[in-house]
């Protein structure tokens, strides 16, 4: 087993607690800790403290499985020898076998080190925010929790390598070359940088491996550079489970707020919901010259199912017309099933801004110059129950209106 991928933003998962003793005392270390390992003969490592216990901890590193002297926060050492009970890649579960204090030893942390270790920041945004408002507390805890997070996301960051550029020809300088880079990926930014005299920088994505890279090619003078690759793939995929934490933690609140009317699905979820309907007609939109002809379209699509026009149309044209405004085009797709009509907004714009979700699906009248717009609150208070699907790739607004004698 490998430190798994919840570390350390989902600081409830206890899993690798299980690894070390320590019984009730055992807790995650949130945010893991710097620490250093030197064995017998003298030879350092680096490491961090994941788990903590007054008689064990658990501690990520590349280290050999071996006895060390583990230097936490440059004031508490101890002795420790590791658990051999599994094989944990990168974890190294340690008994302590000894603390060592100026003038006495002990084969345990004092309460003193304990509290000073395992009172993490989890637990002071804890204490901080107890007295807030019962409805708004653990929204408020789970937005700092996270950007507790994001500040660990820097310290997985590492260099990759680095490569010279001479006159059109490239050599690696440092590090180990990443095996899908190749020099048609690198000139054509050197150039930008020599014809620029500043800093050129891409990213470079391997999709089969998941590999992220952050090249910056750097001009000494007109005809020489270098370029500097980083690896921060631990970054993005820290970064879209971050997203996704917050995506979770406002579609809970949202759905709260409006008594289960509108709903945040992410794309599985939604075509899971739109596999549930049968496609009925599309149109594509592109000029506000088409708002007309949709409006009458609207019109003949629901009363097939016996709905009646004005509020899908009224629905249907604040979506559409925020969609021309912030994505310049949309497809509306009109779907049904036994017990409802649902009319989907498609756009490719930039997504909605997470934060702005709670005011424009409670506030009228509320705008922002992302994809939602004013006409948020409209669609809410004119449809049966409105789905929202909003990333990077676009905005998908669906609209839920009942079919006569439909609870």
């Amino acid at each position: 087993m490998q430190l798994c991928n919840q570390c350390p933003t989902n600081i409830n998962c206890q899993t690798c607690l299980e690894f070390f003793e320590g019984g009730t005392l055992k807790k995650k270390v949130f945010p893991p800790l710097p620490v250093s390992l030197r064995d017998e003969s003298g030879n350092s490592y680096s490491g961090k403290l994941i788990g903590i216990s007054p008689v064990g901890m658990l501690i990520e590193t590349n280290a050999p499985v071996q006895n060390y002297l583990v230097e936490i926060k440059n004031k508490i050492k101890a002795r420790v020898t590791p658990i051999h009970k599994k094989e944990i890649q990168n974890l190294i579960p340690f008994d302590i076998v000894e603390i060592l204090r100026k003038g006495t030893r002990d084969s345990r942390l004092s309460k003193k080190e304990y509290d000073a270790i395992s009172t993490d920041k989890k637990q002071l945004v804890h204490e901080l925010t107890e007295k807030l408002n019962a409805d708004i507390r653990q929204q408020i805890r789970d937005e700092l929790y996270i950007e507790l997070a994001k500040s660990e996301l820097l310290d997985r960051m590492t260099v990759g390598n680095g490569y010279i550029y001479d006159r059109g020809k490239i050599r690696l300088l440092s590090g180990n070359s990443f095996s899908f880079i190749q020099e048609k990926d690198l000139l054509p930014l050197m150039r930008e940088a020599l014809r620029n005299q500043r800093p050129a920088r891409s990213v470079l994505i391997d999709e089969e491996s998941r590999t992220y890279v952050d090249v910056h090619a750097l001009p000494f003078d007109l005809y020489r550079g270098g370029f500097i690759t980083l690896d921060i793939s631990d970054i993005v995929m820290k970064e879209k489970q971050l997203l996704q934490e917050q995506w979770e933690n406002y579609k809970d609140i949202i759905l709260s707020l409006t008594k289960g009317k509108i709903h945040l699905l992410n794309q599985a979820e939604m075509k899971t919901l739109l596999d549930s309907y049968e496609r009925q007609s599309y149109l594509d939109i592109d000029d506000a010259k088409q708002l007309a002809p949709m409006r009458s379209m609207i019109k003949e699509e629901v009363a097939i199912h016996g709905i009646k026009a004005f509020l899908p149309t009224l629905a249907v044209n604040e979506a559409a017309t925020n969609a021309l405004r912030h994505a310049q085009a949309c497809r509306i797709e009109f779907w049904h099933n036994d017990t409802s009509v649902l009319i989907t907004i498609t756009d490719r714009g930039t997504g909605i801004q997470m934060k702005d979700l709670p005011k424009a699906a409670l506030v009228d009248g509320f705008s922002t110059q992302q994809s939602l717009g004013k006409g948020f609150h409209v669609m809410a208070q004119s449809s049966d129950k409105l789905y929202v699907k909003s990333d990077s790739t676009g905005t998908v607004i669906g609209l839920l209106f009942n079919k006569p004698d439909t609870p």
